[in-house]
């Protein structure tokens, strides 16, 4: 319901006329944080008597970085452009076991993986009030809304496992000496292309060239199966003229 209410303010604030901003051009820096949130899963496949099971442990959050370029040359909006790069860290767990008894074929106990995605947004921006000083900058709010396009590599499961080991051998001992560049190859080879839409409020506070945003955005991008979305807060530093 919140997400929903915000969505339905940042679209309607977009209709609302305002002033024109600031400077024309702007570009920098900025870093920032996603909140994911996905919980604990269990994937498994059975040949016979033996079970081959992949435990993929809670993700809720990742750090990005990346670069945006502005332009402030329409006179009702801003355009802007982002290019980021997201990852983090999550832990999972391969196991192979006999289904009646439990006795254990292979445990690699609980392993860390890195998860990570490139991402663009192309934004529409407007500003809704703000105050200046003459010559030294000033400070404005604003909201927008636009499309996204992030390449992300796959979470590990056991169809991961399964496509790198074959069928065949899913079920023998674990080496993670010979996985480990099988994986990295794998995830270069399947990355996932996901489009979506966006809306964002934040504050600029600009003094002199320099620019400084605080920016809130609501992702609409299913990039992982059975979420539709996750938000992020940025802190992005650069130069406005």
């Amino acid at each position: 319901m919140k997400q929903t209410l915000f969505i339905t303010i940042i679209i309607g604030s977009l209709l609302i006329p305002t002033s024109s901003a600031f400077g024309f051009l702007g570009f920098g820096i900025y870093g920032g944080s996603d909140q994911i949130n996905l919980s604990e899963t269990i994937s498994q496949k059975t040949d016979g008597e033996i079970i081959s099971e992949v435990t993929q442990y809670p993700f809720d959050q990742s750090g990005s970085f990346g670069g945006y370029l502005y332009l402030d040359i329409l006179p009702v909006v801003d355009l802007e452009v982002e290019y980021q790069l997201t990852f983090g860290m999550y832990d999972y767990h391969f196991r192979v076991f006999e289904d009646v008894t439990n006795n254990e074929i292979s445990n690699t106990g609980k392993q860390e993986f890195i998860w990570g995605k490139g991402s663009a947004y192309f934004t529409v921006r407007k500003k809704m009030f703000g105050a200046g000083i003459p010559i030294l900058g000033g400070v404005k709010f604003h909201t927008g809304g636009g499309l996204n396009v992030h390449n992300s590599i796959p979470i590990m499961d056991i169809k991961m496992l399964e496509d790198l080991r074959g069928e065949a051998e899913l079920y023998d001992e674990f080496n993670e000496t010979t996985m480990g560049d099988m994986i990295a190859d794998y995830m270069k080879e399947n990355m996932k292309t996901t489009t979506g839409f966006h809306v964002q409020a934040g504050a600029q506070v600009s003094f002199l060239v320099f620019d400084v945003f605080l920016n809130y955005r609501y992702t609409l991008a299913e990039i992982f199966p059975g979420k539709p979305g996750y938000s992020s807060l940025n802190l992005m530093l650069g130069l406005g003229f």
